[in-house]
């Protein structure tokens, strides 16, 4: 999926409210669903491309799943770990679809943290359905 600059900035902004907003919140980026990073607001110690390819073996795995337990499909994914979360969640209405991808701090509201996700996810949809 090809993105303008000025979409991408559009992106990174959203990115980097979401972040600001989200108690906990470390890092935020957009992914395609074949693993390549659209935009990014993350620190200096992590690393986009693997995040981005992972994200989507996440979401290829999630879907698997799903499907296996005819549970139609999968929207979202959270992985909790000694030290945080990570989710994945598509992005609404996007062919091919999009991932948000989020990384956590420990002790996170987690049903806090999948509502304002929901909410931006919604927002970058709005914003690509504006660029069409």
């Amino acid at each position: 999926m090809k993105i303008s600059k000025t979409t991408q900035a559009v992106f990174e902004n959203l990115l980097k409210d979401l972040v600001e907003k989200a108690q906990g919140l470390e890092a935020a980026t957009i992914s395609s669903i074949d693993g390549f990073q659209i935009a990014a607001v993350l620190p200096e110690s992590k690393s986009v491309g693997k995040m981005a390819a992972m994200s989507s073996s996440l979401h290829a795995l999630g879907h698997a799943i799903a499907r296996e337990a005819k549970r139609g499909t999968c929207r979202q994914l959270v992985v909790q770990s000694t030290e945080g979360c990570i989710v994945v969640l598509e992005i609404p209405q996007q062919n091919p679809p999009l991932l948000l991808n989020l990384i956590t701090q420990n002790g996170i509201d987690l049903s806090r943290l999948l509502e304002v996700a929901e909410l931006c996810a919604e927002r970058l949809a709005a914003k690509l359905e504006l660029t069409k």
